[in-house]
């Protein structure tokens, strides 16, 4: 079963190969405890927000209601800020245009 919980560095290092690019806020979604993905915000040099995402997506589609959700808040979150937000979808990842769109 997937699970939203608090990102941490350890967990979106062991999603992405690498540390989180800045500070951030995040949310890793969990299969049976295991980190699958990730969504997370940061502003980049601008002050503008960037979303982004990793991990296993076909393992993180199983919960995709808790990936929206963890989405919406992060929206919201950037919104209650002030913070722009920029995203743009990945090619290389199905669904990811379909997503953005849902999302608004």
């Amino acid at each position: 079963m997937i699970r939203a919980v608090p990102a941490t560095a350890e967990a979106v290092r062991k999603i992405k190969g690498e540390d989180p690019p800045r500070s951030m806020r995040g949310i890793v979604f969990e299969d049976d405890g295991e980190p699958v993905g990730v969504a997370g915000i940061y502003l980049d040099q601008a002050g503008a927000a960037v979303l982004f995402f990793g991990g296993d997506n076909e393992r993180a589609r199983k919960g995709l209601k808790a990936v929206v959700v963890a989405c919406r808040e992060l929206l919201e979150l950037a919104r209650r800020d002030g913070v722009p937000v920029m995203a743009n979808a990945d090619e290389n990842i199905k669904g990811s245009e379909r997503m953005l769109e849902f999302l608004g």
